[in-house]
């Protein structure tokens, strides 16, 4: 769990620069938001203009749900890798358990 959590915080850390230098950002809002930045979606910019705090508050709540694609992403992969990890190992204890079976049938 703390390798996702480093996981998201980078990809959201990476996707709110990109995405605060789009809009040309004020200078104090984005060293407030680098300073929050492993709050995630809960950080919160100083109040400037109307239209600025729309737009910053836009460029978190996306910057959020692209981290969270990510983890999304890597738990699916996780999880379909250990559904295969444990058919094949279903599939190996099947085939011991057929072989002792026989073993056992064979002996008597």
């Amino acid at each position: 769990m703390a390798a996702l959590g480093l996981v998201m915080t980078a990809v959201f850390g990476a996707q709110l620069e990109s995405r605060l230098a789009a809009i040309d950002a004020p200078a104090p809002v984005v060293e407030a938001l680098r300073e929050q930045q492993d709050r995630w979606g809960a950080s919160q910019a100083p109040a400037t203009d109307a239209a600025t705090d729309a737009a910053v508050d836009t460029v978190i709540d996306e910057s959020f749900v692209a981290g969270f694609r990510v983890i999304a992403w890597i738990a699916a992969s996780l999880a379909l890798l250990s559904a295969a990890v444990a058919a094949v190992m279903i599939r190996g204890v099947a085939e011991v358990a057929d072989a002792a079976a026989n073993e056992v049938s064979h002996s008597l």
